[in-house]
């Protein structure tokens, strides 16, 4: 992939797929081919004969709240799986290149010199698993992200997309690739949360998964390889704080802007998304506010099967720009420090220095408030609720 900063190349993660997950990522195009817009389980009508990614932010017009309560529903019944819901491998056209689109990586300008580059993953299904031999927590259309953290240039801080929170580790702490610069990671079999190791997670409790084995457990092997740079389309976005002060850019960012032309600003509430390639599609669908994926079903649907406060389906999830790519103040609670001991196999993973206290929008706290961080064994581990 061209264009994509240096730093963000080099240290772009890898993703392990479950040896046995049925469910593959999406390529983003084929999945608005198999959905249709809805609000309220009724067909909205529309503005052109088909769903594209470059448009799809015209149905923010639609329904309250600009778009919000707009589901992007399948036009299939999910109950007989249809083959679509399973993603695919990828294929490459005629020219050698790769056609298969179910990713984005976005570069987000911070300020104070940080950068952080989201790596997003979608897939057509989460399969929720099971607590007591009744299914729940499935869904419709399923976002995964990893969010690097550089500081010119540098990447210190990854952050881990699981079940609507996940966890952050230093860098260093992650294991990485035959080059020792990109950080290996995994993805769970059928919830696709993503994890620094091999084996099973326990996440009844947000924000501390464990490996052992309680209800919810996520299981992750080393099966097929994803590469993000191979199947994204890339973006830049700017969130607004930052463009109201050009001295907060970041020098990596400014010297990076500075080495190409961009493509046509597309302005957002919350900030300005760029398209980095000319064969990127228009941003729309990144300033879509609806939910990628079905609405969840009424509590008599037949789909359903019912734990206490619990449904089989649940609603399809909102897109990359609700999740923390616009660094918006409610989302800068101070971030809870965990301690713990991990291993991968054998090897124990390393850590160099300790893990600090960071805002969300990438601000370091002020060292009167850094948490003080007690070594346990040889590894650190940072955690946020998201």
């Amino acid at each position: 992939m061209m264009d994509v900063p240096v730093f963000a190349k080099k240290h772009a993660p890898l993703f392990y797929l479950h040896s046995t997950d049925k469910y593959h990522p999406t390529d983003l195009s084929t999945f608005l081919q198999h959905v249709r817009p809805q609000i309220d389980f009724e067909d909205v009508k529309p503005s052109q004969p088909a769903l594209t990614l470059a448009d799809l932010d015209q149905w923010n017009t639609r329904g309250d709240s600009n778009g919000e309560n707009v589901y992007l529903t399948s036009i299939e019944n999910v109950a007989e799986e249809p083959e679509w819901l399973r993603g695919g491998t990828g294929v490459d056209n005629a020219d050698g290149v790769q056609s298969y689109r179910p990713g984005a990586i976005i570069v987000v300008e911070r300020g104070g010199n940080f950068v952080d580059v989201f790596y997003f993953m979608f897939w057509a299904f989460n399969h929720g698993g099971k607590v007591f031999s009744q299914a729940f927590g499935n869904h419709v259309g399923d976002w995964e992200h990893v969010m690097i953290r550089f500081w010119n240039g540098t990447p210190t801080k990854v952050w881990l997309s699981q079940h609507g929170h996940g966890e952050a580790y230093t860098f260093e702490a992650l294991e990485k690739n035959a080059g020792r610069q990109r950080p290996v990671l995994y993805v769970a079999k059928g919830s696709h949360a993503i994890y620094p190791k091999k084996g099973d997670s326990d996440h009844v409790a947000p924000n501390m998964t464990t490996t052992l084995p309680f209800l919810l457990v996520d299981q992750c092997s080393d099966g097929l390889l994803i590469d993000p740079l191979k199947v994204s389309y890339p973006y830049s976005y700017t969130p607004v704080a930052v463009r109201k002060d050009s001295a907060q850019s970041s020098r990596a960012f400014r010297k990076w802007c500075k080495s190409r032309t961009l493509p046509v600003q597309e302005e957002s509430p919350s900030g300005i998304f760029r398209a980095i390639q000319s064969w990127a599609p228009r941003p729309g669908w990144l300033k879509f506010n609806g939910h990628w994926g079905d609405q969840e079903y009424d509590v008599d649907d037949p789909r359903h099967q019912n734990l206490p406060q619990y449904r089989k389906h649940g609603d399809g999830p909102k897109g990359p720009l609700f999740n923390h790519i616009d660094g918006k103040p409610e989302l800068g609670e101070w971030l809870e420090q965990w301690l713990r001991k991990l291993f991968s196999g054998k090897k124990k993973m390393k850590v160099q220095g300790n893990p600090q206290r960071i805002y969300v929008d990438g601000t370091p706290a002020r060292p009167k408030e850094q948490a003080s961080v007690q070594a346990s064994g040889d590894t650190f581990v940072n955690t946020w609720g998201g």
